[in-house]
């Protein structure tokens, strides 16, 4: 239900202090559970989260590889030019 429509302002209007008193506990009631899913949020993310060690551990792997694998092409290309000048 949107709470801006026109029928439920006019009512709050004119309900008086009552109306008045739902609605803004009704805000109160929306906004704490608005508060405990982001709560459920971060609590998830955090269970999720890596340390700064654990992600430099598995990229630092990745560049030794990736530094082999230069390596490889570096010694396949010395490899062809000499090939070549022969």
């Amino acid at each position: 239900m949107d709470l801006m429509t026109p029928g439920i302002i006019s009512i709050i209007f004119n309900g008086g202090y009552l109306a008045v008193c739902i609605f803004l506990l009704y805000l109160i009631y929306e906004l704490k559970k608005r508060h405990e899913r982001i709560d459920e949020k971060i609590d998830t993310l955090e269970k999720e989260k890596i340390s700064k060690d654990e992600f430099y551990r598995s990229v630092s792997g990745w560049r030794e590889e990736i530094n082999i694998l230069h390596k490889k092409i570096d010694d396949l290309k010395d490899l062809i030019i000499k090939e070549r000048l022969k």
